[in-house]
């Protein structure tokens, strides 16, 4: 039970981060989720305001935000976006909606393995921890603190990079 619960609210949770981040980063977008997205008040904070313990209701909702999703790949001028330059799917995290925590977060490749899978492998589990060692590898090997603070300086105030004044 816990692990359907888990995974039914990440879920809503990334489909309406993903829906939330087109709106905003792609122009012409936030029109296109008020006109063919109507399973979710997308402009609203917070959790979807259903009955959670609604077996029914819950997967009313999880369809919902999946043919609002649909209805707005089918609106998105997406070969235009690819020609502008643009490619929101290749955004490294859609569902983290602050760039600066974007930049700092370390992007681990689970191979589909649900986080609420616990009779996992060994083979899977050296796997996922591999995965991991090597992701955390790449990131800090690349990470600059300095260019961190710089170009996201609301996101350090008052903080110096190790061994400044």
């Amino acid at each position: 039970m816990l692990d359907d619960a888990v995974a039914r609210q990440d879920t809503v949770t990334q489909l309406i981060a993903a829906i939330r981040w087109v709106a905003r980063e792609v122009p012409g977008a936030a029109e296109l989720v008020a006109a063919h997205c109507t399973g979710h008040d997308y402009t609203s904070a917070g959790k979807p305001q259903i009955a959670w313990d609604d077996p029914v209701a819950r997967d009313e909702l999880v369809s919902a935000l999946v043919t609002d999703a649909l209805a707005l790949l089918a609106a998105l001028d997406l070969q235009g976006i690819q020609d502008a330059g643009g490619a929101p799917a290749q955004d490294g995290c859609p569902h983290i909606d602050d760039p600066a925590i974007c930049a700092r977060t370390i992007l681990v490749d689970t191979f589909g393995i649900s986080a609420v899978a616990f009779d996992l492998s060994r083979a899977d589990q050296e796997r996922l921890y591999q995965s991991g060692r090597d992701a955390a590898t790449t990131f800090l090997d690349a990470w600059d603190f300095a260019t961190y603070s710089t170009n996201y300086p609301a996101s350090t105030p008052g903080l110096h990079s190790p061994g400044s004044a």
